[in-house]
C-alpha cells in the first residue's frame, strides 16, 4: 500500500509545470519561513513563550528523529526505485522526515498563538508532507 500511495502521488511529478514549481518552493523554503516566523514572534510578540515552546519542540523533534533513525531507517523511494527527481537529493533516510517534523512542530506552535493563522500553517504542513512524496525526497 505504501508503494501504491507513493506512485499515485508521484504520478503528478513532471506533468504539471506549475504544480512542480509549487512543490519545489514548498520543499526549498517552507521550513525556513516557518522558523523565521517563530523567531520573529519570539522577539516581538507578547506571546513569545509559545514561540520558544515551538522552537523547543522543533529541537526535541529533531532529536527524536535522530534517535529513530538509529533504530529504523527507511530508504528514500528514488534509492529503491527508478523515479523522476525534480530536485537533487542525497540518499538519506526518508522516515522519519525532518522536513515534515519541523513544519508540523512550527505549525502547531503558531496554532497555539493564533488559531486562524495556525490552520493555514497546518494546511501548508500537509502540503509539505505531500511534496515529500511528490518530489520523491
Amino acid at each position: 500500500m505504501d508503494w501504491q500511495l507513493f506512485t499515485w502521488i508521484h504520478s503528478f511529478a513532471g506533468r504539471f509545470g506549475i504544480l512542480d514549481e509549487i512543490m519545489k518552493g514548498l520543499s526549498s523554503y517552507t521550513i525556513y519561513i516557518f522558523i523565521g516566523i517563530l523567531i520573529l514572534i519570539a522577539c516581538f510578540s507578547k506571546k513569545r513563550i509559545m514561540a520558544f515552546v515551538g522552537i523547543g519542540g522543533i529541537v526535541l523533534g529533531m532529536l527524536i528523529n535522530y534517535m529513530v533513525t538509529l533504530v529504523y531507517s527507511r530508504p528514500r523511494p528514488f534509492v529503491s526505485h527508478d523515479v523522476v527527481l525534480l530536485i537533487d537529493k542525497a540518499p538519506s533516510a526518508s522516515f522519519p522526515s525532518d522536513t515534515v517534523m519541523i513544519a508540523i512542530a512550527a505549525s502547531f506552535a503558531i496554532w497555539f498563538i493564533s488559531r486562524k493563522v495556525g490552520w493555514v500553517f497546518i494546511a501548508v504542513s500537509i502540503l509539505v508532507g505531500k511534496k515529500v512524496q511528490n518530489l520523491a525526497i
